[in-house]
């Protein structure tokens, strides 16, 4: 009976013939509802519900994209809100990311990333383990950089993106921890956390062995463990 058999007992459920299995149709004939007279008995309301029209010879999933096979995909894809591809989607989405990049409040961007006071110190530190020195903490100029790198699987390309994403996602949980838990860390605990982020993401890939892999390396303190893990592997 489905929903039905939530609150009737089981008991007057089979005392009136029907199965636990019992379905909306056995209880329907022409658009009219034929209730027990026990059930009413117990459940008055069910005089209130209104009729419905059943085809019995149809019962079927229909997706609106007729094109497609059915799969748990295209129902997504078919009910998701859809926005236009961005133009920085290849700096946030590869495999090398750190995922949950936190960027939802669009109009604080460019406080948030990187301009305010305590991010600017954040960001400053930071970017100077990524050789992106020159930047500046605008989030424009930024994006700009990244999407000039962003088809490039170089060392330097991979480190940029992940000290980006690592930037932005504890900058914005240092946000909301301010503002929801009045719990605060200092920009040096925040850099820490970072860098250790990202070496970790690190230590997890695979790099050809170059004289920029290897001096990129020794700058997060690697070294030739690195080259001998990969080995192993």
């Amino acid at each position: 009976m489905g929903p039905l058999a939530e609150f009737i007992m089981p008991s007057d459920i089979r005392r009136v013939g029907f199965l636990l299995t019992s379905t909306v149709v056995d209880v329907n004939i022409n658009g009219k509802w034929l209730w027990p007279q026990v059930w009413l008995d117990k459940l008055p309301s069910l005089l209130n519900c209104p009729p419905i029209h059943l085809d019995l010879n149809r019962d079927e999933l229909i997706l609106k994209n007729d094109d497609v096979m059915f799969s748990a995909t295209t129902v997504w894809d078919c009910i998701r809100l859809k926005e236009n591809r961005v133009g920085w989607v290849d700096i946030v989405w590869l495999p090398q990311c750190i995922p949950s990049l936190c960027v939802s409040d669009y109009d604080s961007h460019g406080h948030l990333f990187f301009t305010y006071k305590y991010a600017d110190k954040v960001w400053c530190e930071v970017k100077k383990v990524a050789n992106m020195q020159h930047l500046s903490s605008s989030w424009d100029s930024i994006v700009l950089y990244l999407l000039s790198k962003a088809k490039s699987r170089s060392i330097s390309s991979v480190l940029g993106r992940l000290v980006v994403a690592a930037s932005a996602y504890y900058i914005w949980q240092e946000r909301n921890n301010r503002l929801f838990k009045n719990h605060a860390r200092p920009p040096d605990i925040l850099v820490k956390t970072i860098k250790d982020t990202v070496r970790a993401r690190l230590w997890k890939l695979k790099f050809k062995k170059t004289a920029r892999v290897t001096s990129t390396l020794e700058a997060w303190v690697f070294g030739e463990n690195f080259f001998s893990k990969m080995d192993a592997n």
